[in-house]
């Protein structure tokens, strides 16, 4: 049997109501040489019942079952059965554009140099009784490509959701994939790993490429504490990164200020951390010697006196 062109990885934990409309929004593609894996990971809820009745209905529709095992793992999982050349996520509770995959495919075939090409996001919001909003702003994806470019924004934040982009799926098993031993950011990370090892990002601005991405309570985002731990873990990994993907890369000075910018982000964002949730002393300790290394003494005293305010009122 003809292998798919793209492989499309749904996973799924307990949002059996939202899953509907993620997979029809892949039924509905205008594209239509592709697999979807839908990636239950350990849900309580009726997503098995969801996704085998239209696994019945479509044979290009695939169900699996694992014990819950993080997003990361779930994704892995999908992607060592994907047999397409691209891949496009999606999480159970969005859904796209009827012609992302499309328009984003023949983007790639025609830029072969290009080894992913990402679009734009508009959030939406169920309400009770009443027809669904959308958010007038779009989110704040960044709207930038190439090697370099997409570096200096990286170390920084994500440029984008894991929805928006299709993207070769050599790529993804050259740099094993996604890091299991972090529940969150890990798509951060791995962003910043393909950044880092000359992968070529673009940006292409279609109406035809919106993802649309639900927000809610129960979304992965919404503990920020957990978040913020979570962010410092993942700068850690990066550091631990650096040297294997930059073996046979030269180190030049988009690079340098790469690694030195993640090191002094790495401990604001601790000093940040820990003035706001955890230990003051530690937090002092951090922010002495990230405004004495950075050369903005007063800057990051008055940015430490703001993360104390914020606890004392966060503790009223």
């Amino acid at each position: 049997m003809k292998a798919p062109v793209v492989s499309v990885i749904i996973i799924c934990y307990n949002y059996g109501k939202y899953l509907s409309e993620a997979i029809q929004s892949i039924v509905d593609q205008t594209y239509t040489d592709w697999e979807c894996i839908v990636i239950d990971d350990g849900s309580t809820d009726n997503t098995k019942k969801i996704a085998t009745e239209f696994a019945f209905r479509d044979a290009r529709i695939f169900y699996i079952h694992q014990q819950n095992s993080g997003p990361s793992a779930a994704r892995n999982t999908g992607l060592r059965v994907a047999k397409g050349e691209y891949v496009q996520f999606l999480d159970a509770d969005d859904y796209i554009h009827p012609k992302k995959i499309e328009e984003q495919v023949v983007f790639l075939r025609n830029n072969p140099d290009v080894d992913l090409v990402y679009g734009d996001v508009i959030t939406f919001k169920d309400i009770a009784n009443e027809e669904r909003f959308f958010y007038e702003f779009k989110y704040a994806t960044k709207q930038v490509s190439g090697g370099e470019a997409i570096l200096k924004e990286l170390v920084w934040d994500s440029v984008f959701l894991i929805n928006t982009f299709v993207v070769k799926k050599s790529l993804l098993e050259r740099l094993a994939y996604f890091d299991e031993d972090i529940s969150r950011h890990e798509d951060w990370i791995l962003w910043n790993k393909m950044a880092l090892s000359g992968a070529n990002f673009v940006y292409s601005k279609r109406e035809t490429t919106i993802s649309y991405v639900r927000a809610h309570e129960g979304s992965l985002t919404s503990d920020k504490k957990e978040m913020w731990m979570n962010r410092i873990d993942a700068r850690l990994k990066l550091e631990n990164y650096i040297p294997l993907l930059l073996e046979n890369r030269p180190i030049d000075n988009c690079i340098k200020d790469y690694i030195k910018t993640n090191a002094y982000l790495l401990k604001r964002d601790r000093y940040r951390f820990e003035l706001f949730f955890g230990s003051i002393a530690k937090g002092l300790y951090f922010l002495v010697y990230v405004a004495l290394t950075s050369s903005k003494f007063y800057e990051h005293a008055y940015d430490g006196l703001y993360w104390i305010k914020e606890r004392m009122k966060r503790k009223l």
